[in-house]
């Protein structure tokens, strides 16, 4: 007869499942599926929710954002009163979010992320690693919405978090991030500066796939800085440690901006004949960003050559890459490019037209831009309003529980304004709680109520005027209304609710 399965199994399989996540994607789902079964028959609630946020981190690997969001709907469902896994939850939901272009929404799931976490009972490491997490998540947000002060500011936050015992891994690609924002600006040198440091890391800690990601931006910077000689000898070294890895984007990435570099040096033969292949190769891939981006370089680089004759279609198909897949400032650079090529040749018409257009998209960007970057200050104020509000509320009640603790009788009038101030705590606690068990009768709920607001039971009976042994019974009625599990403390799922 088979054992049952054990906990030390489950946590076993879930460890390796997720050590494979980005070498075998596809061995790491048999496992997370097979330690979830195994939870599920033991009827372990809360490895059961391990399983499904296992699961949801795989669904984000694969892009499949509805499984993503059902999985954590679940891990929710069954550790109600996790901080933890419901804070890593929200971080997941808000990397989907942020995929599915929802900017403002990501943003409060990564801030309810960030609040669970200091709530949640964590090692300071432990606590200090997730934060980093979402601290680089909202930087990514910054960084899309172009407000690349706030951007940087979320890295090097997560930069600063637990130095010392930050994995390579990520401290690597903080530096590369900082790197990419600081070309974004177009400070080349400071961008130049992180990548380097970035490559000092990766080095050391021999990941190759790193390795080639940052020695291609290095390579790209010190291009568009002009450093030519240099940055085909980082391009050239990219290429190949990404082939040698298997990376093909960054192994055909290089080769297109080297061929850029080919252009800048004037060194037209090498140039053309790397276009062809380039872009088939490009093409292949089948990634609209880089299809796009990659006749860009193109075009702009026969510009440089002065064969425009060869520029126009490459942009032509740029911006109907562009239109496709709603880049729109991708197909705004198009248009100022074609303007300023038919400026230097003396079709001012043409360039206008051309000028214009560019112009009309931009503001509509540029609106767009104004509008996520109000929205997302808007959430962010908003979270940060409603904790000070809760920290100023919960310093009134810890004042209001010293004052009870001091009284042997209360007038009605007192009670009144217990009541109403453990209220503003939480406006909406006892519809919740009905909702979820609707058989709770009103002395119930007031009991549910001040334990929420972390009355003591001896505080409790006090303010109803019974004893102690009364608000007991009351507190077992209120976890097997609320179906909590054995282990599951009532005080802890209530600050859920």
């Amino acid at each position: 007869m088979k054992k049952p399965a054990t906990r030390k199994e489950i946590d076993r399989l879930l460890r390796e499942s997720s050590s494979f996540r980005l070498s075998n994607p596809r061995q790491a789902m048999l496992l997370g599926k097979k330690a979830l079964e195994l939870a599920e028959s033991i009827g372990d609630s809360r490895l059961q929710a391990k399983a499904h946020l296992l699961s949801a981190t795989l669904a984000f690997d694969r892009s499949d954002f509805d499984e993503l969001k059902s999985h954590c709907a679940r891990a929710m469902e069954l550790a109600p009163s996790d901080l933890v896994i419901k804070g890593d939850c929200e971080n997941n939901l808000g990397l989907a979010l942020w995929n599915e272009g929802k900017h403002v929404d990501a943003l409060e799931q990564y801030l309810a992320a960030l609040n669970d976490w200091q709530r949640a009972k964590l090692k300071p490491e432990e606590r200090e690693q997730r934060q980093q997490r979402a601290f680089v998540n909202i930087a990514n947000l910054y960084v899309e919405t172009s407000n690349y002060e706030k951007a940087l500011d979320g890295y090097f936050r997560a930069l600063a978090l637990n130095p010392e015992k930050n994995d390579p891994h990520v401290r690597a690609t903080l530096l590369r991030s900082i790197g990419s924002v600081y070309e974004y600006l177009q400070d080349f040198d400071r961008a130049i500066d992180y990548d380097r440091q970035s490559l000092d890391v990766v080095l050391q800690s021999k990941n190759a796939i790193g390795i080639a990601i940052t020695r291609y931006n290095l390579g790209n910077a010190l291009w568009l800085k002009g450093d030519y000689e240099e940055s085909l000898r980082e391009l050239e070294a990219a290429h190949q440690v990404a082939k040698s890895a298997g990376d093909k984007r960054i192994e055909r990435g290089s080769k297109v901006i080297r061929a850029a570099v080919y252009a800048s040096l004037e060194r037209k033969a090498e140039f053309e004949t790397c276009v062809a292949p380039c872009l088939a190769e490009i093409d292949e891939l089948g990634i609209a960003d880089m299809r796009l981006k990659t006749r860009v370089i193109f075009a702009k680089s026969y510009l440089t050559l002065g064969e425009p004759e060869k520029a126009l279609p490459l942009f032509e198909e740029a911006m109907e890459l562009a239109r496709q897949h709603n880049i729109s400032v991708a197909e705004a650079d198009s248009l100022q490019c074609l303007s300023e090529r038919y400026e230097r040749i003396g079709d001012y018409k043409q360039a206008l037209d051309y000028f214009k257009r560019a112009m009309v998209i931009l503001e509509s960007h540029r609106r767009e831009s104004a509008a996520k970057q109000l929205a997302m200050f808007e959430a962010e104020k908003h979270v940060r309003t409603l904790q000070a509000e809760k920290a100023e509320l919960e310093r009134q009640l810890a004042k209001l529980r010293q004052e009870l603790s001091k009284k042997k009788e209360l007038t009605q009038k007192e009670r009144d304004g217990f009541s109403n101030e453990i209220a503003k705590l939480n406006p909406d606690f006892s519809k919740r709680l009905l909702e979820r068990a609707p058989s709770l009768t009103k002395t119930e709920l007031q009991v549910a109520e001040m334990i929420y607001a972390k009355f003591a039971t001896k505080q409790i009976a006090t303010f109803l005027k019974v004893s102690s042994r009364t608000i007991e019974t009351h507190r077992d009625n209120l976890r097997k209304k609320l179906g909590l599990k054995k282990g599951q403390k009532l005080a802890t799922f209530l600050q859920t609710i």
